[in-house]
C-alpha cells in the first residue's frame, strides 16, 4: 500500500515502531513503505543542484536518510510531535530532502575547494519550504511572510540584498558559489556563505522564541 493515500496507517506502523512490542518484522516494513517516500524526495533534493542523479547514489541516500533517523536511539523519529498523520510524511520527505541537499553541497564545495555552510535550516523552516498539504501550503506562506519580516526588520539580518541570498539559497536550491556568481550580490563565496549562516542562525532564534511563546499560550 502506498502511504501517501494512507498516512494514518503510516502513523500507527510507526507507532508500533517505537513501541516495547516492537519486532525486526515491524521495522522491515515501516522501511519499506517509507521508501517510497525518501526516494523521491531524495531525487528532488539532489535534483536542485543538477541533472538526475544516478541510481546508486539514490539508493545510498535512501539509507543516510534511514541512519539519520536511527541514530542516537531513534531521536529523529521520537522528536515527531505532529498533530495529523499527514504531517509525518512531510517531515519524512523533509528529512531525506535535506540528506541529499547536504551530500549535494558537500560534494560541490569539496570539487571546488571551499567549505560548505555550517548549519542548514531546521527543520521547521524546510517544512515551510515543502508543504505536503494544501492547508500546510496556506500556513507555510504565512511563515515565510513570518520570517521575511523578521528578516527585514532585524539590523543583524541585514538589508534587502542579505534577504534575497537567504531566499535564493533556501527556497531556490542554490549553491553559495551559484548566488556568488550574480553580478547584483557583489559578495565572494565565502561571503555569502557567512551570510546565509547568519540569517539563518536569525531566524533559528526567532523560531525559538516562536515555539516558546506557542508552548506557553498552551500551557496557561
Amino acid at each position: 500500500m502506498a502511504y501517501e493515500s494512507d498516512p494514518a496507517g503510516l502513523a500507527a506502523l510507526l507507532h508500533d515502531c517505537l513501541s516495547a512490542r516492537a519486532t525486526a518484522t515491524t521495522w522491515e516494513l515501516f522501511a519499506e513503505r517509507t521508501h517510497r517516500l525518501i526516494a523521491p524526495a531524495v531525487v528532488r533534493g539532489l535534483r536542485q543542484f543538477g541533472a538526475a542523479p544516478a541510481r546508486e547514489l539514490v539508493d545510498d541516500l535512501v539509507q543516510d536518510t534511514f541512519l539519520k533517523l536511527c541514530e542516537n536511539n531513534l531521536a529523529a523519529l521520537r522528536r515527531f510531535r505532529g498533530e495529523r498523520p499527514e504531517g509525518l510524511i512531510a517531515y519524512l520527505k523533509i528529512v531525506a530532502c535535506n540528506v541529499a541537499r547536504d551530500h549535494a553541497r558537500a560534494s560541490l564545495a569539496g570539487k571546488r575547494g571551499s567549505g560548505r555552510v555550517e548549519a542548514a535550516a531546521d527543520e521547521v523552516i524546510a517544512a515551510a519550504l515543502d508543504p505536503a498539504t494544501e492547508r500546510e501550503a496556506a500556513d507555510a506562506r504565512l511563515l515565510i511572510e513570518e520570517i521575511d519580516r523578521h528578516l527585514a526588520a532585524n539590523e543583524a539580518a541585514g538589508g534587502a540584498r542579505d534577504r534575497s541570498i537567504f531566499w535564493l539559497y533556501y527556497r531556490q536550491g542554490l549553491t553559495a558559489r551559484a548566488i556568488a556568481g550574480m553580478p547584483a550580490i557583489g559578495l565572494s563565496q565565502k561571503g555569502v556563505e557567512s551570510t546565509i549562516y547568519r540569517l539563518t542562525r536569525v531566524v533559528r532564534e526567532m523560531l525559538a522564541w516562536r515555539e516558546g511563546d506557542r508552548v506557553e499560550n498552551a500551557s496557561s
